[in-house]
């Protein structure tokens, strides 16, 4: 069993600290404006849903984002609070590098989460197709080519996690 940790970078980090501080403002003074002014209770409810909404925002962006790759028992387990992906290595036709910027791709049905704490959902680009991307960076990412589909995940140390890929999948 290898774990490889999801690795982190500035676009990410960045983005969710902007975010997080945008929302956490809008929440604040919805709060806020709930609780001072006299206002009907169909205002001060809405309000508060409002802020409701936008703590839920954060909370699934958290527990949907990647934290480690594990290769274990002829599996790829793609590790999440919100529960695991599993992706059978047996599946796994082709291990590339991936060097571009995967960021401002473009979410496909039903998309996906574009950089608040990770980056994960079905995304597109023109040239690599439609993909399932799992991870918490922009770039230096793995594309797996599986028998269902293109899988991209962006792994800590990349060159020995496809190593290890390469490794278990000619086993």
């Amino acid at each position: 069993m290898t774990v490889y940790r999801a690795r982190v970078d500035g676009f990410v980090v960045g983005l969710s600290v902007c975010v997080v501080a945008a929302l956490g403002s809008v929440m604040t003074v919805a709060m806020m404006a709930a609780l001072r002014r006299p206002a009907s209770p169909i205002a001060s409810l809405g309000l508060v849903g409002a802020a409701l909404a936008i703590a839920a925002i954060l909370i699934f962006a958290w527990v949907y984002t990647p934290r480690a790759f594990r290769l274990d028992g002829g599996n790829l387990r793609i590790e999440r609070p919100a529960g695991d992906v599993t992706i059978p290595l047996v599946t796994i036709t082709e291990v590339v590098p991936l060097d571009v910027f995967l960021g401002l791709s473009w979410k496909a049905p039903p998309g996906g989460n574009s950089g608040l704490f990770g980056i994960y959902g079905t995304f597109y680009r023109r040239d690599i197709g439609k993909f399932q991307l799992y991870g918490r960076a922009a770039s230096r990412a793995v594309l797996l080519e599986t028998s269902g589909g293109k899988v991209v995940v962006t792994p800590e140390h990349r060159e020995a996690f496809m190593a290890d890929i390469v490794k278990e999948t000619q086993r």
